[in-house]
Formats: C-alpha cells, sequence, structure tokens
C-alpha cells in the first residue's frame, strides 16, 4: 500500500494551478465579456479591464511570492508588493460597487441618470481609509500616528492649493444641488447649450458640432438660465412705436410675422401683448415657443426679419412716420403707380381704365423668405401677381409638402376658389424674399365682368392650374393609401 503522505497534493501546486491555469481562464473570459458588452455597457467595461489588467495580475504577484516562493514575509521588497496589491484590490473591490450602485440608480422609474460627483467623493473617501489599514497592517504602524500624519499633510496641501480647492468646494455646492442634469440646457452668455456631462471638477456642453468645458467654480458664480430636456424657450421681440398706429393693427402685423417661424412648438399660436407706455409711444411685444434651445437666436432673427415685413404690408412705418398705405416702395404709393406696375407685368390684358379700377384696389406687399401668403384649406380672397422673387404652390403637409407649381415674376397666382369663397387646395408661400400685387377678388370680379377676353385667359389658367392641383393630390392620397398598406 503507498503510503498516504505519498499521494498527498502539495500546497503549492495548487496555487501554481491557480495561476498557470486560472489566470489565464479568467483573462479570456474578461475579455470575451467585455467584446460582447462594450458597446451597450461602457462602464460595466471600464470595471472589468480594471480587474483584467490590474487586480488579476496583482493577485497573481502575491500567490507567486506568497504561496510560491521562501522570500522572507518581512522584507522591504516584500512589504512593498503587498501594498501595492492591497490597494490595487481596494480600489477593484470599490469600483464595482459604484458601478452595481450607479446601474442601480438607472433603473429606478423615473430618474435621470446625473453626476458622478458623490460617487467619486465616496470612492476616494473609502480607497483613503482602506489604504490606511492596509499600510498600517503592512508596515505595522499605528492608525492614529498614520492619520495624524496624513492630516498635517492634509492641511499644508491645503494651504498650498487653497484656491484649486476653493473652486472645487464651489462646483460641490452648486452639484450637489442639482439644479441641472445631464440632458437639460443652460444658458451661457446669452446661447442655450446642452449639457452632455457633470462631474465634480467641471460641466462638459454642446457647441455646435464640438464641446464646451466649464468649470464648476464658474458655473458656482454665475447665475445660470435652465432649462429641462423637452421644455420649450420663449423667444420674444419688442418693438416701440408711435401712439398714432392703432394697437389692433400693430397686433395684427405681429401676429402675422410670428405665424410660420419654424422651430415653433405650436405653428399659428403666438402671443401679442402691450407692455409698456412711454410718453406718446407705445412698447408692443410679441412672443412664441421655441421646441429646440439651439434655434432660438436663429428664430429670434427671423422673427425680427418677418416683423418688417409684415409691419410694410399694414401701413407700419418702424420709423414711427404714419402711413395709411404699405410703405415699402416708393413708386407704387399712388393708383397710378400701382397701374403702371401692373401694366408692366403683363399679367393681365386689360385696358388702361380697367388696370386704373384693378390699381385703386389692390395693394403692394412684400414677403420675407419662408412666409405663408395663404394657408391650404383657408379661404383664398386676393389674386397674386408677383413683381420680385417666388411664389411656391404645393400640397402636403409643413413637414413634408409636395410642390404644384412655381410662380415667377410677371406671373399670376388664380384658383377658382378665390371667387366661389371656399378653402384653397393648395399652401402659397415664397422661398425667397418676394413682392407681389395683392389684387382683391370683389374689384377682378368687376373688371371681368366687363372684359371676356380677360376672363377667358383667367378661365383657362385657373382650369389649368385646378387640374395640376387634382392630378397630385390623387397621387398622393395613393401613396397614403400603399404606406397604410405596408404597416
Amino acid at each position: 500500500m503507498v503510503p498516504a503522505d505519498i499521494l498527498a497534493v502539495p500546497d503549492f501546486a495548487y496555487w501554481a494551478a491557480v495561476v498557470i491555469i486560472g489566470y489565464p481562464l479568467l483573462s479570456l473570459v474578461l475579455l470575451e465579456v467585455q467584446r460582447r458588452i462594450e458597446s451597450a455597457y461602457p462602464d460595466i467595461v471600464r470595471l472589468l479591464r480594471v480587474l483584467q489588467y490590474a487586480v488579476l495580475p496583482g493577485l497573481a504577484a502575491w500567490i507567486l511570492i506568497h504561496k510560491l516562493t521562501t522570500f522572507a514575509s518581512d522584507s522591504l521588497s516584500i512589504k512593498l508588493i503587498d501594498t501595492v496589491v492591497g490597494i490595487v484590490v481596494l480600489y477593484g473591490v470599490l469600483l464595482t460597487a459604484q458601478t452595481i450602485l450607479a446601474l442601480a440608480a438607472t433603473r429606478i422609474p423615473g430618474r435621470v441618470g446625473g453626476p458622478k460627483l458623490f460617487y467619486e467623493l465616496a470612492g476616494f473617501a473609502s480607497v483613503l481609509v482602506g489604504g490606511a489599514i492596509i499600510v498600517s497592517t503592512v508596515w505595522g504602524i499605528e492608525l492614529g500616528t498614520l492619520f495624524g500624519a496624513l492630516g498635517v499633510g492634509s492641511l499644508v496641501l491645503g494651504l498650498a492649493l487653497q484656491n484649486v480647492i476653493g473652486g472645487l468646494a464651489s462646483g460641490l455646492i452648486v452639484l450637489s444641488g442639482r439644479k441641472f442634469t445631464i440632458g437639460d440646457w443652460l444658458d451661457i452668455d446669452g446661447t442655450y447649450r446642452k449639457v452632455l456631462e457633470v462631474d465634480w471638477r467641471s460641466v462638459t456642453l454642446q457647441e455646435g458640432n464640438g464641446t464646451l468645458v466649464v468649470p464648476s467654480s464658474s458655473i458656482a458664480s454665475s447665475k445660470l438660465k435652465v432649462r429641462k430636456e423637452g421644455q420649450p424657450v420663449a423667444v420674444s421681440a419688442t418693438i416701440t412705436l408711435p401712439a398714432t398706429f392703432p394697437p389692433a393693427r400693430v397686433k395684427e402685423a405681429l401676429l402675422e410675422a410670428a405665424r410660420d417661424i419654424p422651430h415653433n412648438c405650436q405653428p399659428g399660436e403666438a402671443n401679442w401683448a402691450l407692455t409698456a407706455y412711454a410718453g406718446t409711444a407705445l412698447e408692443h411685444t410679441v412672443a412664441l415657443s421655441v421646441d429646440d434651445p439651439t434655434k432660438a437666436a436663429e428664430a429670434k432673427a427671423l422673427l425680427l426679419k418677418r416683423i418688417w415685413y409684415a409691419c410694410q404690408r399694414h401701413g407700419i412705418d418702424l420709423t414711427g412716420a404714419p402711413s395709411e398705405g404699405p410703405t415699402l416702395f416708393a413708386s407704387g404709393k399712388t393708383a397710378e403707380q400701382r397701374a403702371a406696375l401692373l401694366a408692366e407685368t403683363g399679367a393681365l390684358r386689360a385696358g388702361e381704365d380697367e388696370l386704373a379700377e384693378l390699381a385703386r384696389a389692390c395693394r403692394l406687399e412684400a414677403y420675407a423668405s419662408g412666409e405663408v401668403l395663404l394657408h391650404r384649406r383657408d379661404e383664398a380672397d386676393h389674386f397674386y401677381v408677383v413683381l420680385d422673387g417666388e411664389l411656391s404652390l404645393n400640397i402636403g403637409t409643413d413637414e413634408a409638402p409636395v410642390v404644384v407649381d412655381t410662380l415667377g415674376p410677371r406671373e399670376m397666382f388664380a384658383i377658382r376658389e378665390i371667387f366661389r369663397k371656399t378653402p384653397s387646395p393648395v399652401t402659397v408661400g415664397t422661398e425667397v424674399d418676394t413682392q407681389v400685387i395683392a389684387i382683391p377678388a370683389a374689384a377682378m370680379r368687376t373688371v371681368l365682368d366687363r372684359n371676356p377676353r380677360l376672363a377667358g385667359d383667367l378661365d383657362a389658367a385657373m382650369d389649368s392650374r385646378a387640374e395640376s392641383v387634382r392630378s397630385l393630390v390623387r397621387s398622393e392620397r395613393r401613396q397614403r393609401a400603399r404606406l397604410r398598406r405596408v404597416v
């Protein structure tokens, strides 16, 4: 019989197997897990890399030295290795706990991910305390003496870095209040920027296609306007006009200017207010809501531009000079001048008397690019002769318009619905700054009754356009029906 002590496997063989087989196997497992979850869970990947490249090698080194060699445990080199391995393992344990807590916090319904400030502070304190215990155990130093030395060192370091620490403390005060979090918008120097990342040192904001890093201390010392994600931003414009302009007319012009501003959360909805009396002048304010804070400046610039055009159309001179009619065209203020402009376009084959009659009733109007003269399904009551620019006729939706036709200089917009006082089948808008002559339906009807040739020309033009619209409407309906069947 073979003695039992001969069959017994030495302890060092188990430890050798752990290092030779277990260490490579665990490394391969960690590497494969990282590869599979790299895009979905970056925080877990960070933890796994620390375990693979720091904790596992440290543990393997500790086993090799203590279990597979005969070095004296109280030698300086062994103590240094024990200290480093202990701190590395402690760091791995704390990082594991931090990752688990962060993932658990994101699973709480209604909670938005925020700064990792408190995790980092708690981790730093834990490493400090744990490191002190490790040093005390390995080197045989009393904790009281160690903490006393740390306290003196901290005092000296604090005096040397008081400005830096003061800035970090200011950032800590701001961030601990959680006034904003990732995804919110901050107004920095009059421009809204989206919060991308928050930590105890700085706040990273989106700026165009790049990023802007702002120290937390700077944010702590400044007044902030914070917009939560999805919360609209108000855009307003204020103009001061003499009291000779009726508030009702100014209100109509301002609301018309704000009606079709892009990025408006509620298209067609705007608010007007008479905000102040300034002697003989009145202060008017128009406001709307923009869904994207980064577009607020663009929307305001466009609003101011359109206010100028709308005021011109309503006979409001922004310089304060009273006017009864449109003020954009010095050459079209009188009926004779407007008749000459109509004759010059050649859009109407009418006599001088008939053109003069239309000129007395028509208006000269100017529109900025992107404005809408007539919305689809609104009642049409004017013909439009293009003097300069371009009119676009489209159907469909505001997000996906389908162009029916475009009208350039010397061309006229005319549809049968104008005479019938029924909703327009098309939306009439501008792609560039455009000037038109707007002719009321009643005046045009009177002239057509006396001029059969002009009535025939207009009738043919309206028939052609109506057929184009009907064809496109039928095509659009077929496409929608096909989409519904596919869905």
